[in-house]
């Protein structure tokens, strides 16, 4: 899996040198519920992880974006049983709108799809889980730097999610 987002990265990476309407970064992300860290009334936690994001300009006011989300393991115990969060994933597509369009300075609006998939370990059991859900949110872009936050409806997280990051 390591290797494969290595390939995926560096291959991103290249042609965006090769084609200037498609850019490539990486960030640092947390989710309001994305630790799926419990407390006794089994209520999900805020979890931190890493973000890969692609967005390809189709003119100056559309872009599409694209990424993977992946969300750092958490233990936790719930009535006395000890429960291992592990491989917790997002994939998203977004159709992107740009509200303004400056040379170093972006804002935009954002509405896409995303996948939720993963797998926790509960004493001995394990369970996976995945689903489709939508997102809705928006960002802005400062040369290089980015920060983003949407609303993701995905059934099994339901959670705001932010990120900070770079475009290569």
């Amino acid at each position: 899996m390591k290797k494969t987002l290595l390939l995926v990265a560096v291959a991103l990476f290249v042609s965006s040198t090769a084609f200037s309407q498609f850019k490539f970064g990486a960030g640092v992300t947390a989710g309001t519920k994305a630790g799926i860290k419990y407390d006794t009334k089994e209520e999900m936690k805020i979890g931190f992880g890493l973000n890969l994001k692609g967005v390809y300009n189709l003119s100056d006011d559309f872009a599409l974006g694209f990424g993977a989300s992946y969300f750092l393991p958490t233990k936790y115990t719930v009535d006395d049983v000890e429960t291992k969060m592990k491989n917790n994933l997002v994939f998203n597509v977004d159709a992107m709108y740009y509200l303004m369009n400056e040379d170093d300075t972006k804002i935009y609006g954002l509405g896409g799809l995303n996948w939720n998939t993963y797998k926790k370990m509960m004493g001995t059991t394990e369970a996976s889980h995945d689903k489709f859900g939508w997102e809705v949110g928006g960002g802005v872009e400062f040369g290089k730097f980015f920060v983003e936050a949407k609303y993701d409806g995905n059934k099994l997280t339901e959670q705001v999610v932010a990120t900070v990051g770079y475009y290569f």
